[in-house]
């Protein structure tokens, strides 16, 4: 049966996730944007209100997003925050309707308080059922497959939301907009969570097995990133919080009163098309400069992007020089520097945001987000009002009816002074990154290189975990079956022709390069008379690791003995591991008289010292001398070397080259016994007489060529490796070494006189 895709979500599932991500944006855009617009045009202009509001909506936004999501983890439930709490958020939004508008002078105060509590109780909802316990189903419901897909998607919402809101219900709120009007705009507005909740009580799900939270306690978790220790140790990441508080109250001086100054202050009464250019255009423009960002690092993008939003403001404060003169000029103007202005907002947001990511302590996460509330939401919120509200009263003085207030725009110059300071946490982020630059750029792409296999991940792999030498806690994509792929590969060509003198069995190799089942073989016939290479079993020695010892060395180098002596010449003997190779050599070399020369392969050899080692088989010698070199089998000098003709007359091989019992090899071995196949052979036989066939296959390089192979392990004489013999060594023979001798005798003899 196909695993499932790691990745995938249900349908219910997406379902959530849109219906909910969506109609969440819509009521934070009605908060945000129209509550305001509300306050100012239906209560009060007076500035004071709209301070007040943000204000306090900040504060308790603030405070019950952090503690919804310690109500969320202690509870061990999300459903029921969310849905119930989108029906209630409604009702609250709904309750607007009911606010007495236009008041009497001597009600206005106590108009503005009602507001602002009712406002307060929104926030509160909203930020339980949505910032905490709705951001908290989505890391529920997702993982690294599908996380980046489903943030994505969440990111553009809140762009819809504006449209949907803008574009279907702007006509209810704007300056010719009647109290009945905002009526029907609260209760057409409010009824949109209020049903969306209901829905979401039948159609969402909490994830299964949600445990609750014991250990620890809130506010010791809030307190921990505002302890001056915790400060102190973690500088750089309270200074990117920093950057991104000074461009947020930047934003907060005139965000709150942006419809009123285009339709009132700038006079422009059709500005539905420009504003909707402004943000799409900003939102485009955001993206494009983010991906740059992430290709030539953050670090580039700091000071151009503080300067493009103050030049952005300037030029938006310039359209007032053109108010009642030149109307196409006044929204070339806006929307120049509007796109600036939200663009570079948004930017400067990724990019402070992104920074202070980088700087976060590992497994302390969670324990930062008290400050990031504090800095990024609740302090701009609260001083960017308070200086627009100086502004403001600055700019009226004299002013003694709310009605006649006019927002004016040197609220844009107040935000370009503000965001000048920006340039302070930038230029320590800027000399900090580098240093951080290139740990980072390798961690990223190390980990897109793992999310990029992970996409691949299906049955033919096995995920599992261990722990490295170092403590380190791993996760390994272990492909154990590498048809699939190598097929995508092999489909993006009509055909494909694999060669090689080693691939044997060759069913083995056929089911491991391709899932094709008309992919066929052909077994080329040799062009090397089989003549020229005998091929002998050693069947009284063995290298199993019950047998090893001083006397099974011995008798290997008993036979490595009568091999070298039968006839000089240039030899190799390939072992399994270095420490046989040592064990058995010590063995050897008293063995030898002074004509042979013994020389090994160690371990790390530079690129000099092997062209050495190879060096010493293309030397010339008389016929009474003879070189033996000890080598490991499946090393560099099993396969990819040349030595023709005299250069190496033999070659022994010690083993059957089983790979070492090893975590992949025994997951290997579990994979195919699981398909009812072979295990054993796929993990551990097939590889290892792989590399018998490449060591062996060193000695007849050309049709001149003669040599011999010496296959010492009692288990070649067995059916299941002679089957993987080729076919130009069905004539093997078997020897021991009372008798190997006389065999290799015959064979020189015999070669001799043919040649």
């Amino acid at each position: 049966m196909k695993a499932k895709n790691p990745g995938a979500l249900s349908g219910r599932t997406w379902t959530s996730i849109l219906l909910f991500g969506l109609i969440g944006q819509i009521a934070w855009v009605v908060e945000n944007m129209y509550f305001s617009r509300f306050m100012q045009n239906e209560i009060t202009r007076a500035p004071y209100a709209t301070t007040l509001m943000v204000a306090f909506s900040a504060l308790f936004a603030t405070l019950s997003t952090l503690l919804g999501g310690a109500i969320c983890d202690r509870t061990g439930k999300r459903k029921v925050f969310i849905t119930w709490g989108y029906v209630i958020w409604g009702f609250t939004i709904m309750a607007f309707a009911l606010i007495p508008m236009q008041p009497a002078p001597d009600k206005v105060k106590a108009m503005v308080i009602l507001v602002v509590v009712m406002d307060c109780v929104m926030s509160v909802i909203g930020s339980i059922s949505n910032d905490a316990s709705f951001n908290t189903w989505i890391t529920d419901m997702t993982n690294t497959a599908n996380r980046s897909k489903v943030d994505t998607i969440l990111a553009v919402l809140p762009l819809l939301a504006i449209a949907v809101v803008f574009v279907g219900f702007d006509g209810l709120t704007n300056a010719a907009a009647t109290t009945d009007d905002w009526k029907k705009f609260f209760m057409l507005l409010g009824i949109i969570p209020t049903v969306g909740g209901l829905i979401g009580v039948f159609l969402m799900k909490d994830k299964p097995g949600l445990q609750k939270k014991t250990d620890g306690n809130f506010l010791a978790d809030f307190v921990y990133s505002l302890n001056p220790k915790v400060i102190k140790e973690n500088k750089l990441l309270y200074v990117c919080l920093s950057g991104n508080m000074v461009a947020a109250i930047a934003y907060q001086i005139y965000v709150n009163y942006l419809f009123n100054i285009i339709e009132g202050t700038l006079q422009i009464k059709d500005y539905i098309v420009p504003v909707a250019i402004i943000g799409l255009a900003a939102a485009v423009g955001s993206v494009l400069v983010s991906t740059a960002m992430d290709k030539v690092g953050k670090k580039h993008f700091f000071y151009p992007t503080i300067i493009a939003g103050i030049i952005g403001c300037v030029v938006i404060w310039s359209a007032k020089f053109f108010v009642g003169k030149n109307l196409k000029a006044e929204l070339a103007i806006l929307i120049v520097g509007g796109i600036l202005v939200i663009g570079v907002t948004l930017v400067m947001a990724g990019l402070f945001t992104a920074s202070y990511r980088d700087c976060i302590p590992k497994g302390r996460e969670g324990l930062f987000q008290g400050c990031r509330m504090v800095l990024y939401v609740l302090v701009p919120m609260i001083i960017g009002p308070l200086i627009a509200q100086f502004i403001i009263n600055q700019y009226n003085k004299g002013v003694t009816d709310s009605a006649d207030i006019v927002y004016p725009m040197e609220l844009f110059l107040g935000a370009a002074a503000v965001m000048v300071f920006c340039f302070i946490p930038a230029s320590v982020v800027r000399k900090k990154q580098d240093a951080v630059h290139e740990k980072l750029l390798e961690f990223y792409f190390e980990v897109s290189k793992f999310l990029n296999i992970y996409d691949l991940v299906d049955d033919h792999y096995v995920i599992y975990t261990y722990y490295a030498p170092d403590g380190s806690f791993l996760v390994r994509l272990y492909c154990v079956d590498t048809s699939a792929n190598i097929q995508k590969c092999l489909d993006k060509a009509n055909a494909a022709v694999f060669f090689s003198a080693t691939l044997l069995p060759v069913q083995y190799y056929i089911s491991l390069l391709s899932e094709a089942k008309d992919d066929y073989a052909i077994y080329a016939r040799s062009p090397f008379d089989p003549k020229n290479r005998a091929v002998l079993i050693g069947t009284d020695v063995s290298s199993r690791y019950t047998r090893r010892g001083q006397e099974e060395y011995m008798r290997i180098a008993a036979y490595i003995k009568q091999t070298v002596m039968q006839k000089k010449g240039n030899y190799l003997a390939f072992f399994p591991s270095y420490r046989m190779l040592q064990d058995v050599m010590e063995c050897t070399g008293p063995q030898l008289d002074t004509s042979i020369r013994c020389i090994c392969q160690t371990s790390g050899m530079t690129e000099e010292e092997r062209e050495a080692f190879l060096h010493e088989f293309e030397q010339k010698r008389k016929e009474d001398e003879g070189l033996l070199g000890f080598c490991v089998m499946g090393g560099i000098f099993g396969e990819g070397i040349d030595l023709k003709e005299d250069s190496l007359i033999g070659a022994i091989i010690v083993g059957t080259g089983i790979p070492q019992i090893c975590r992949e090899r025994e997951i290997l071995k579990q994979y195919y016994d699981g398909r009812n196949e072979d295990g054993f052979a796929y993990a551990y036989r097939y590889p290892g007489m792989n590399k018998v066939l490449q060591s062996a296959g060193r000695v007849i390089r050309t049709a001149q060529d003669r040599g011999v192979v010496l296959l010492l392990d009692e288990r070649f004489a067995k059916s299941e490796y002679r089957k993987m013999f080729p076919r130009e060594w069905e004539e093997c023979e078997y020897c021991s070494r009372s008798n190997v001798a006389d065999k290799l005798g015959r064979f020189w003899e015999l070669s001799e006189y043919e040649h």
